[in-house]
């Protein structure tokens, strides 16, 4: 008798336990689902808001292909031998300056760092074309501007869906559910017709300039 009395002891302190532990638990599984929930939900908005390291090398080589644009067209504006050159050089400060604002406004909304002066590369580039005075500038002057531009255009057509012909194409910025690559496609649709027009212009007078001499200006 005493052992089952003892046994009975064993049982209901086991009881007790097991069921002190489910009171215990007061997270309905409601409130558990909620939770679980509530994280993804943060987790997946972080993502939507993530800066790629693609996208911040991006920025920053069109930040300083724009820069340099804006530089080189100062050259031009001021050292050119033909008035058209010139032209040209001031179309470029002032569409690549509004180009570069407007980047600079994606960049600092998502926190993506711009650079603050040229690299070595684009110092050298603007360094080159200070040396040089007259028809051999303005020649190099837009043989490097149709190059830029081609390169420019290649660089933005990435982050487009482009229908119709090379030579009249319409392009739409490609959708992404990150909002930081949403946004630098929506620039890049902003911005490329601009760069086409450039380069139109660009190739017209570089086959014009190429054709001619010193004596012709």
């Amino acid at each position: 008798m005493k052992r089952i009395g003892l046994l009975s002891a064993v049982f209901a302190a086991m009881l007790t336990v097991a069921c002190g532990g489910r009171d215990n638990d007061t997270t309905p599984a409601s409130d558990t689902a909620a939770v679980g929930t509530a994280g993804e939900g943060a987790n997946a908005d972080a993502d939507r808001n993530n800066v790629s390291a693609g996208a911040r090398d991006w920025v920053n080589d069109r930040a300083l292909a724009g820069m340099t644009e804006v530089r080189l067209g100062e050259l031009a504006s001021q050292k050119g031998m033909n008035a058209d050159v010139k032209a040209f050089g001031k179309m470029m400060v002032s569409d690549h300056t509004k180009a570069n604002d407007s980047l600079k406004q994606v960049a600092t909304q998502h926190n993506i760092p711009l650079p603050a002066e040229l690299d070595n590369e684009h110092r050298d580039k603007i360094d080159k074309f200070s040396k040089l005075t007259g028809a051999q500038f303005d020649r190099e002057y837009m043989k490097t501007m149709v190059d830029d531009h081609e390169n420019t255009i290649e660089a933005l057509e990435d982050r487009l869906d482009k229908e119709g012909t090379d030579e009249n194409p319409t392009y739409m910025a490609k959708k992404n559910d990150n909002r930081v690559d949403a946004a630098l496609n929506q620039w890049s649709a902003t911005v490329i017709p601009t760069v086409h027009k450039h380069l139109t212009r660009a190739k017209q007078l570089n086959d014009k300039i190429g054709r001619r001499s010193t004596t012709d200006y």
